[in-house]
């Protein structure tokens, strides 16, 4: 890719990223979808259990507000993960600098670990809320 592809979509990335940082902190999506219609789980429509990613969307929102309670009370997870998707994210983009960084994030076992964590918490918020 050269370099003026990777600026501009590094561009169109940082506009979309402020895009729905805006919508997020001006609109909850607790309120149904009043003004912007958020989109819904399909996994939660369609059998009624919560997905690991279900209340993302509402712990942005109060992440947005500074809320962190009650961000960690809509999905605990997500605020642990944001860490460690935010370190995969700029490591790519530094990738040719930091290579071993890079490669160290994205180490199979810690992905596997993540993996196996993702799905403890899908299944063990289901067994306590549900």
């Amino acid at each position: 890719m050269k370099t003026w592809e990777k600026i501009v979509w590094s561009a169109v990335g940082v506009a979309i990223a402020m895009v729905m940082v805006y919508i997020y902190r001006t609109y909850d999506p607790a309120s149904g979808g009043a003004v912007i219609p958020f989109p819904k789980c399909p996994f939660k429509v369609l059998t009624g259990l919560d997905c690991p990613g279900c209340g993302s969307q509402r712990a942005i929102h109060s992440l947005l507000h500074g809320d962190i309670v009650g961000a960690w009370r809509m999905n605990a997870f997500m605020i642990v993960s944001i860490p460690y998707i935010l370190l995969l994210l700029i490591s790519k983009m530094t990738a040719k600098r930091s290579p071993k960084i890079y490669n160290m994030l994205r180490n199979k076992y810690l992905i596997n670990t993540y993996l196996v964590f993702t799905i403890a918490w899908w299944i063990g918020r289901n067994a306590i809320c549900n």
